[in-house]
């Protein structure tokens, strides 16, 4: 039974958990920083992470790892309390701890990478989670950038929506995502018809173009956000035409959600 398989079986259509951490090396060597245990680590990793159906990925450089971890959330939680206590990492740090709809390193139960700037599952991870990313300390985002220039992905990712013609195929779970009055009337949106991102912009329903991208990041992972095409779009009519409409049922809405979380 292969990886893949064995995923379906124990997880369904549910959500996968996907945490990134950075940790610093502690076996020293003649005055330098060597990762003397990272044979060790891989070995039993794979064990492990094949036993509790745990992918993802390693990866040292001066002095850090960095990994990926995807499973269950019980599973990562009793493998995350075991690395804390783990005395070959010292500064044991999460710096992204997020839900995606499908994992990214599905075909490996712990990778060995070189360099992530060419690794495809990562690279993706990354563009992704450009909203967390975007919300790491100075000092977080200093560890990061050792191992992978984010700036880049970030901005590159942001601009894919410029000239996108955007739907929700259906409304996102809020057990998994932070519910604003923002939000809600975004979702509303981008689920009662495809929108022109500048359509979005212009109507003002959101604060800024940054937080218009975070939203619709959060979307794309979770594997929500529709990329209308051409033919599609040429039947898309201005946002102001149906305001009323959409003001009509977003009053509906959250009358009917009242004392939800919000």
């Amino acid at each position: 039974m292969t990886i893949r398989q064995r995923r379906r079986d124990s997880e369904g259509e549910t959500k996968v958990r996907c945490i990134t951490y950075i940790s610093k090396v502690t076996c020293r060597r003649n005055g330098a920083t060597i990762p003397v245990g990272l044979s060790e680590i891989y070995r039993i990793s794979r064990a492990r992470n094949t036993q509790n159906q745990i992918t993802g990925m390693l990866t040292y450089r001066g002095g850090y790892y960095l990994g990926v971890l995807e499973g269950s959330t019980t599973k990562l939680d009793e493998l995350l309390v075991k690395l804390n206590c783990d005395k070959r990492h010292e500064n044991f740090t999460v710096l992204v701890d997020t839900v995606a709809r499908k994992r990214y390193f599905s075909d490996w139960h712990m990778k060995l990478a070189e360099s992530l700037s060419l690794d495809a599952g990562f690279t993706k991870f990354m563009a992704d989670q450009s909203n967390q990313v975007a919300q790491l300390t100075a000092g977080q985002l200093t560890l990061l950038n050792q191992f992978y220039d984010v700036s880049e992905i970030a901005a590159d990712h942001k601009a894919s929506y410029r000239d996108r013609t955007l739907k929700l195929i259906r409304w996102p779970d809020f057990s998994v995502i932070n519910q604003s009055p923002e939000l809600v009337e975004l979702c509303a949106l981008l689920t009662n018809r495809p929108q022109r991102y500048q359509d979005l912009l212009a109507l003002n329903q959101v604060s800024s173009s940054e937080k218009l991208d975070q939203y619709l990041d959060k979307f794309d992972s979770l594997g929500l956000l529709k990329t209308v095409t051409p033919q599609a779009e040429s039947g898309v009519a201005p946002l102001e035409k149906s305001a009323l409409r959409f003001i009509y049922k977003m009053k509906r809405f959250l009358g009917a959600t009242q004392g939800s979380r919000i």
